[in-house]
């Protein structure tokens, strides 16, 4: 009834993959500043960036066995559900084990584009046109992470502004690709989105700036 209709599942499956990359990449374009905020080691870093792998490897044959039994529609809902949730975590994060285990979640979700992806091109394309149908989705992979940097030194320069004494600026992620939006979180705990790059000229209600020294930070 539609014969292009497969064209336009690949392009999904292409935009899921760039927003999976650009999700997991932030953390190492960020990791200046949350490595200081958390007062994390490198060792401790590098385990939290463990976490993440252990649980990627694991989920890659879960999800693969998760999609062949629910189908492709529930199986993506699953893994983006899953993922966007943990992505959005990582704001909330006050530790090295509160991260770790964001990390480690949001692997579980994202290793499940991979099979996910492979099962749209064997089920939607014929033999002739699986090869260029993988080599769509797979570059969403390469502009993710050609993105990812760019978005995360965005959000250090909104964060290299100030940051209030009785406010606090996260850098949060959500599944849209807004990738390092800064939000200012009151007193009363009202959220407001705010800002133009590199200054904070006014702090929302009436809140005054106490501007920390973050040109050490590349």
């Amino acid at each position: 009834m539609y014969p292009n209709l497969r064209w336009l599942m690949i392009g999904l499956v292409f935009l899921a993959t760039l927003i999976n990359f650009i999700d997991r990449q932030t953390v190492s374009t960020l990791a200046p500043i949350i490595t200081k905020e958390l007062n994390l080691s490198n060792q401790q870093y590098a385990g939290i960036a463990s976490w993440f792998l252990v649980a990627y490897s694991m989920s890659h044959a879960l999800s693969g066995r998760l999609y062949d039994r629910i189908g492709l529609k529930r199986g993506f809902s699953l893994s983006i559900t899953l993922w966007s949730i943990a992505a959005m975590a990582h704001a909330t994060a006050r530790s090295a084990g509160m991260l770790s285990a964001f990390r480690f979640l949001l692997g579980l979700g994202e290793a499940g584009n991979w099979p996910g992806a492979a099962k749209v091109c064997t089920d939607w394309f014929p033999v002739k046109e699986r090869a260029f149908a993988m080599s769509i989705f797979n570059s969403g992979a390469a502009l993710g992470n050609v993105i990812a940097a760019p978005a995360g030194e965005g959000s250090l320069g909104y964060h290299r502004g100030g940051i209030s004494n009785t406010d606090t600026c996260r850098l949060e992620e959500d599944p849209s690709g807004r990738i390092g939006s800064s939000s200012w979180l009151d007193d009363t705990g009202r959220f407001s989105s705010f800002g133009a790059p590199n200054t904070w000229a006014d702090c929302p209600d009436g809140g005054t700036p106490h501007v920390q020294d973050f040109s050490h930070l590349p």
